[in-house]
């Protein structure tokens, strides 16, 4: 069995999970060819046009391929187009990011050629392509001077990725102080987007920006929590979010990321009965999963 960060095996049943059956909108391109090759396959077997069985597989691939030309429609006039990319010309700033998910991004990005700036309250050594400073970043002087440091001013636009979580849609037992940071990280992106619409200069134009909305991550943080169910809510492996933030960035698009399969319809959950959100609530277990959870002493608040 691989083993998770801190020594952890990880069985390879829990791999098995329904997000293999339900790809993200990035995915439906993918599932678009191989639906096609289904029906050219029954085309090349022999079968006439009227064959049933060939317009059936037709059908769905035609579906399939309605669903992500809509996918991509709805993208570029939700969020405009594409933003050009070379991973060398950009300074990539980080906030938190001396350990956990911060710091995967921050290795990930240096590795890709990004220049990347670190601030966290921890002290780091220097890495490839990434550079440390020691910030606390609610104090708008240390911040300035920090900004002053790394910054280029002629520089214009960009891509801000905040990281929320999935739980600022739902909240949860014992998580009432991380479920109001993460919701309150939604309703600053969501006013930020707000804000750069309303602007006309080239530069906010060409600002891109990405919601982050993972369920729980493998990280150190919640080591310990076990997952209600590793099929319908499988633990969210640190790796496979830096690639798949990185990715998006790399490509210059805006929108929003969220894994695993169940994290892309949690918003569903806010127009459902207050009985039934009762009810999917203790059927997920969410509100019991931290009961007698007890932090790692080392552990800390930077995680996620």
């Amino acid at each position: 069995m691989p083993a998770r960060k801190g020594g952890h095996p990880v069985a390879w049943y829990k791999r098995f999970n329904i997000d293999l059956f339900l790809p993200g909108s990035n995915d439906l391109g993918v599932c678009a060819f191989y639906a096609w090759m289904i029906p050219l396959m029954v085309l090349a077997r022999g079968a006439s046009l009227s064959d049933r069985l060939l317009t059936i597989t037709a059908c769905g691939a035609i579906v399939v391929s309605l669903v992500w030309t809509l996918a991509i429609a709805n993208r570029r006039l939700a969020y405009g187009p594409a933003r050009e990319i070379q991973l060398s010309e950009e300074v990539v700033v980080i906030t938190g990011g001396a350990s956990g998910l911060g710091l995967l991004l921050a290795e990930t990005f240096g590795m890709r050629g990004a220049s990347v700036a670190v601030l966290d309250l921890k002290e780091q050594d220097e890495a490839k392509g990434v550079s440390f400073y020691k910030c606390d970043v609610s104090e708008r002087c240390e911040l300035e001077d920090v900004a002053n440091r790394i910054t280029d001013e002629s520089l214009t636009g960009g891509t801000i990725v905040t990281i929320s979580s999935v739980l600022a849609h739902l909240g949860a037992a014992r998580l009432s102080d991380y479920t109001a940071a993460k919701s309150g990280l939604i309703a600053m992106h969501a006013s930020l987007r707000a804000e750069l619409n309303e602007m006309t200069d080239v530069g906010a134009k060409n600002v891109r920006t990405i919601l982050v909305t993972p369920g729980q991550l493998g990280t150190d943080m919640f080591e310990g929590v076990e997952t209600p169910s590793s099929f319908f809510g499988p633990i969210v492996e640190p790796l496979d979010l830096v690639k798949k933030i990185v990715d998006m960035v790399q490509a210059g698009y805006s929108g929003e990321l969220s894994i695993p399969a169940y994290a892309r319809y949690i918003k569903w959950y806010g127009v459902l009965p207050a009985s039934l959100q009762r009810v999917v609530r203790w059927m997920s277990g969410v509100d019991k999963a931290m009961a007698g959870f007890k932090k790692p002493a080392k552990t800390s608040d930077r995680e996620e």
